[in-house]
């Protein structure tokens, strides 16, 4: 299985009780309160992980010369050669259009228990894939159908101090929440991801170190792992870290 980074994440929330059974006391003139009341407290997702979360994903580029690589931000037209499922990965071959020439292009994806992925042998597709690593991490994949823009096959993301995360996740939407900061107090800590379908008919809310499924239609699913997100008031995006892929349905 490819190495992930795996970070605690946010979900749902629940209110703590005042303890104690009799009421304050009061003695003399000094007035003693004997009660213990806490606040609210955090949604138990913002200090625990899922162990089986699998977000890993790497593109290679075999053969291929130097000086030439993938445009970064243009989608480049590829020709599915071959897609091999294993029990931890999937492995995807492509030739892909790149200034004129065919190249090939190995994607590869830890896979999901949940199902296989839609797209086979013989599809065309659109591919972008953005790997910068420098005074920040970008690293990034995105296929499409070639004939339809409403559609998302894969969508993979590992970040540090990014930003517009809705650009690069269209036609997905994709809101942060600092469900574990509710005071916005500006501190550094896992956020919940809320991943929406194109026509925002249903969403997914998945905390940092969590997985889940999205359902597409009685066929086919996403299947999203969040290894990692965290961020503060002013910069959501601090951290992120996930892998969607469509698979067929459950």
């Amino acid at each position: 299985m490819l190495l992930v980074a795996c970070g605690p994440g946010a979900g749902s929330s629940d209110t703590a009780s005042s303890s104690g059974d009799s009421p304050a006391t009061t003695t003399g003139d000094d007035p003693t309160t004997t009660s213990d009341t806490t606040g609210p407290a955090l949604p138990p997702e913002c200090e625990s992980s899922d162990p089986l979360v699998a977000a890993g994903f790497a593109v290679e580029f075999p053969d291929w010369p130097a000086d030439v690589s993938l445009p970064s931000f243009e989608f480049v037209v590829c020709d599915i050669d071959e897609v091999t499922a294993g029990a931890d990965a999937v492995t995807t071959n492509l030739t892909c259009d790149v200034a004129g020439t065919p190249r090939p292009v190995v994607v590869t994806i830890d896979a999901a228990p949940e199902g296989e992925v839609v797209w086979a042998a013989g599809q065309t597709v659109r591919l972008r894939h953005i790997d910068i690593d420098g005074d920040y991490l970008f690293k990034y994949i995105h296929m499409r159908p070639l004939d339809d823009e409403d559609d998302v096959l894969l969508f993979a993301l590992d970040w540090t101090d990014g930003d517009a995360l809705e650009v690069y996740a269209a036609p997905l939407t994709i809101d942060i929440e600092l469900v574990c900061d509710p005071d916005m107090g500006g501190e550094y800590l896992p956020t919940l991801l809320r991943f929406g379908l194109p026509d925002g008919s249903d969403s997914l809310g998945l905390a940092s170190g969590h997985r889940g499924v999205l359902g597409i239609d009685d066929e086919s699913q996403y299947v999203i792992d969040l290894a990692e997100s965290f961020g503060t008031n002013l910069h959501k995006e601090e951290r992120l870290n996930f892998l969607v892929r469509r698979t067929t349905g459950s």
